[in-house]
Parts: C-alpha cells; sequence; structure tokens
C-alpha cells in the first residue's frame, strides 16, 4: 500500500503559487518548519512551476491606462498609412481639379 503524502506538501505548494513564485524553497521550508531539499524535491516532482504557468493571468492594460479612450481613431483615419498605394479614394475628398 503506498504512503499517504506528507500534508506539508500541498501547504508549500499554495504558499509558492500564492506568492506567484516569488518565494524561495528556504523561505517554504523555514514557514513549514522543514528541510529545504524536501521542497526542493516536492517542486521538481510536482511541477509547481508549469501550475504556475497554468495559472490564469490578468487581461487588459496596465492600471489607469487611457490609450483607448474616446474608442479609436476617427472615420477614414489615414494614420497607419505610409504610402498611398493601398489607400482607397473617396470621391467627397477630391478637389475640384482631381474631379474633373
Amino acid at each position: 500500500m503506498a504512503r499517504q503524502k506528507d500534508e506539508n506538501r500541498e501547504k508549500a505548494k499554495q504558499l509558492f503559487l500564492d506568492s506567484d513564485g516569488l518565494m524561495k524553497n528556504t523561505e517554504i521550508a523555514e514557514a513549514l518548519g522543514i528541510d529545504s531539499a524536501k521542497v526542493r524535491k516536492w517542486k521538481c516532482v510536482d511541477k509547481w512551476n508549469d501550475a504556475l504557468e497554468n495559472k490564469p493571468k490578468k487581461r487588459g492594460g496596465q492600471k489607469g491606462n487611457k490609450n483607448a479612450k474616446g474608442h479609436g481613431a476617427p472615420v477614414r483615419n489615414k494614420n497607419a498609412e505610409t504610402h498611398g498605394a493601398y489607400s482607397k479614394v473617396y470621391f467627397d475628398e477630391l478637389s475640384e481639379d482631381e474631379k474633373a
């Protein structure tokens, strides 16, 4: 029959995930009162870094970012064009000489 997992194993993993991977193995070991070699082994065997990468990330820009205020560029904006090869020509934008 298999041996039961140490109860500190899940606590150690949770400490690591709550700190977003910033907590060192020695700090986790000191917090739980165990050897740092055990924490190192658990981290490798249980693949804590993979669990950290699968953690959902927050979406959106930085807090207080005002870049999208006003909901984008105005209609018929030509800011992104570097040359006129692919630009649309609108009849109402042509001058009198160009219309003729």
